[in-house]
C-alpha cells in the first residue's frame, strides 16, 4: 500500500494545497543535511533533490516554483547553519537580540538563489523530461558556484563535501575542485529522481543510470590508487608547532584576562625533544595576541626567550590585532597572519582580506537604519591571497578564519610556490556543533585542491593538519588545550591550480546544452 502511494506521489503533486508543497520542500531540505560534515550520509541528498525535482515538475506557477526552490534551501540553511547562531549566545555579547536574524535570515537571503533556480528552470524547459533532468542537475550546480562567489560569496556546505569522510573520492577535487566534485554529486544524487518520476525509457534512464554510476566507482577507484601511489611524505627540516590555548570565548577579549590567555600561549609553546633537530615554526591561532602587547618591553622579551629556547632556529606565526591611522587620522584595524623570527623581528604580514559580512564588516552599512548595527564599522580589508617567503625557509600561503572556505581562492601563485598554507582561526564562537568539524573539513578539500600541506591552528575548535592528499595526520579535539608537534608534509601534484573551475563550467555547459537539445527534439 505504501509503495503504491509513494509512486503515485510526483503525479498528485499538483493537486496539493500550497501550504503541503511548501513543507514538503523545507522537510526535503532539510533531510540533506545529515549528508554534510559530520556526518556525511551522501544517500540522503539522493531522497532530498528526487523530491525537490518532483515539485519543481508539478508546479502550477512560476511563483510556485520560486517558493518551492526557496523553501527546499530555506529547509537546508536553517538546520545545517543553525550553529551560526551560537556566537550570539557567548556571554556579554551585545547583539543578542539578533539571535532570530541570524537563525532565520540568513537562511531566507540563501533561499533567494534556489528560488531564482527553481523559477528559472519552470520557464525554460518542461521539468518532467530529459530536458528538464539535465537543466535541474546543471542548474543546481551552477546555483552552488553562484552562491559561493556573487555578494562575497558563501560557499559553505557545497554538495560536494557529503565524500569528505570518502578521502579516495575527495581525491578528484585535485583534478576539477570542489565545485566540480558537487556538479558530479548532484548528478549522482539525482539519478533516483529518473525512477521515481518514470523519465524517458526504461532502457535510457539504465543506460544513464550505469554510465553515471561507473564514473563515480571509477574515481572512488582512482583516487583509492592515488593515495596508494603517494604515501605519507614528510620532510625532517622543518617541524611545526600547532597551538590550541583552548580559551574559552567569554575570556577571549576580556582584559582582566590577558595575562592568563598569553600564559596559556606560552605553556603550549614550548620546545619538546622532537624539536631538537630541525627548525620549528611555532603557529598561534586568529587574533592571540595584540600589536600593542607585543610592542610592550616585557611581553616582547618573553616572547624573544620563548623563541629562543628552541635548540635550533625558529619562528613564530602568530593571529595578531593591529592598527594603524589612515591619512584622515581615523584609526583602522586589521585581522592579520604575522610571522616573527626569534628576536621578534617581523618576516612576514597578512591581513585578513575576505572579512566576514555583518562579524568583521557590515555590507551597505549606510542604508541599515538600525544604529547598533552600523555603530560597528569593522576591519579593513587586504588586499588578497598572498605567498610568503620567511627567509629561504619555506614559502607560506597565509589564510585568516573564513578565507579556507573559499576553493581556488587560497594560494597566490604568481611570484612563489607555496610550502605550507596556514589557517588561523578561533571556532570557540560556536560550541560544541557542527561549525568546527565543517570548518576542519573544508581545509581538507583545499589541501587537495592544491595540493599544498594546510596546518590549522584554532583558539579552540579542532587544530590539525592536512598533508597534501587530505590526511589528517595529527588533530587536537574540540575543547581541549594542546598542542602539536609534527613534522611538514611535502608539496603534492594537482591539475586543478592550473585549470580551475574550467572543467565545472564544460560540465554545467554540457548539460544545459542536452537540455536544450531534448527540448527542441
Amino acid at each position: 500500500m505504501f509503495l503504491k502511494w509513494l509512486t503515485s506521489v510526483p503525479d498528485n503533486l499538483s493537486q496539493w494545497s500550497l501550504k503541503k508543497r511548501f513543507l514538503l520542500s523545507f522537510v526535503a531540505g532539510s533531510l540533506c543535511v545529515p549528508a554534510m560534515p559530520p556526518h556525511g550520509w551522501w544517500m540522503m541528498l539522493g531522497l532530498g533533490f528526487s523530491v525537490l525535482f518532483a515539485l519543481l515538475a508539478s508546479t502550477r506557477s512560476f511563483k510556485t516554483a520560486f517558493f518551492d526552490g526557496w523553501f527546499f534551501a530555506f529547509g537546508y540553511f536553517a538546520f545545517g547553519l543553525s550553529w551560526i547562531a551560537n556566537a550570539l549566545l557567548v556571554d556579554g555579547n551585545p547583539f543578542l537580540w539578533a539571535w532570530p536574524l541570524a537563525i532565520v535570515g540568513l537562511p531566507a537571503l540563501l533561499g533567494i538563489f534556489y528560488g531564482v533556480f527553481g523559477l528559472a528552470l519552470r520557464l525554460l524547459v518542461p521539468v518532467r523530461s530529459w530536458a528538464g533532468w539535465c537543466a535541474f542537475v546543471g542548474g543546481l550546480a551552477f546555483t552552488e558556484w553562484v552562491r559561493g562567489h556573487i555578494f562575497t560569496g558563501f560557499p559553505w556546505n557545497i554538495y560536494g563535501y557529503t565524500w569528505n569522510d570518502a578521502l579516495a573520492m575527495a581525491q578528484s577535487v585535485s583534478l576539477f575542485g570542489s565545485y566540480g566534485l558537487t556538479g558530479l554529486t548532484i548528478l549522482f544524487a539525482s539519478l533516483p529522481a529518473l525512477w521515481w518520476l518514470h523519465i524517458g525509457a526504461r532502457k535510457s534512464r539504465g543506460v544513464v543510470t550505469a554510465l553515471v554510476c561507473a564514473g563515480m566507482l571509477g574515481l572512488f577507484l582512482w583516487g583509492h590508487a592515488r593515495l596508494a601511489a603517494h604515501p605519507l611524505d614528510l620532510r625532517g627540516d622543518i617541524i611545526l608547532r600547532i597551538v590550541q590555548p583552548n580559551i574559552p570565548q567569554a575570556d577571549k577579549w576580556n582584559y582582566q584576562m590577558a595575562g592568563e590567555n598569553f600564559r596559556k600561549l606560552l605553556a603550549q609553546s614550548q620546545p619538546e625533544e622532537a624539536n631538537a633537530g630541525a627548525t620549528t615554526l611555532v603557529i598561534w591561532p586568529e587574533t592571540a595576541v595584540i600589536e600593542r602587547a607585543i610592542m610592550h618591553p616585557e611581553t616582547a622579551q618573553v616572547m624573544r626567550d620563548l623563541l629562543q629556547s628552541y635548540p635550533r632556529d625558529a619562528y613564530l606565526s602568530t593571529g595578531i590585532l593591529r592598527s594603524d591611522v589612515s591619512p584622515e587620522g581615523k584609526e583602522r584595524y586589521y585581522n592579520s597572519l604575522v610571522t616573527y623570527d626569534r628576536n621578534l623581528s617581523v618576516m612576514t604580514s597578512y591581513d585578513k582580506s575576505h572579512l566576514v559580512p555583518f562579524g568583521e564588516y557590515i555590507p551597505y552599512r549606510e542604508y541599515i537604519p538600525l544604529k547598533p548595527v552600523v555603530a560597528f564599522e569593522g576591519f579593513e580589508a587586504g588586499n588578497g591571497p598572498e605567498t610568503q617567503a620567511i627567509d629561504k625557509l619555506l614559502n607560506i600561503s597565509p589564510l585568516v578564519c573564513y578565507e579556507v572556505i573559499f576553493p581556488g581562492k587560497t594560494i597566490d601563485r604568481t611570484h612563489l610556490q607555496s610550502d605550507l598554507m596556514i589557517n588561523a582561526t578561533n571556532d570557540g564562537w560556536y560550541g560544541d556543533s557542527a561549525g568546527p568539524r565543517q570548518h576542519l573539513a573544508m581545509g581538507r578539500f583545499r589541501a587537495i585542491e592544491e595540493a599544498v600541506p594546510l596546518a590549522r591552528s584554532a583558539n579552540t575548535g579542532i587544530s590539525g593538519m592536512f598533508d597534501s592528499y587530505g590526511r589528517l595526520i595529527a588533530q587536537a579535539p574540540l575543547d581541549e588545550a594542546k598542542a602539536l608537534n609534527v613534522a611538514l608534509p611535502r608539496v603534492g601534484i594537482a591539475v586543478y591550480p592550473r585549470i580551475g573551475d574550467l572543467p565545472f563550467f564544460i560540465f554545467v555547459i554540457s548539460l544545459m546544452g542536452i537540455a536544450v537539445y531534448k527540448k527542441r527534439r
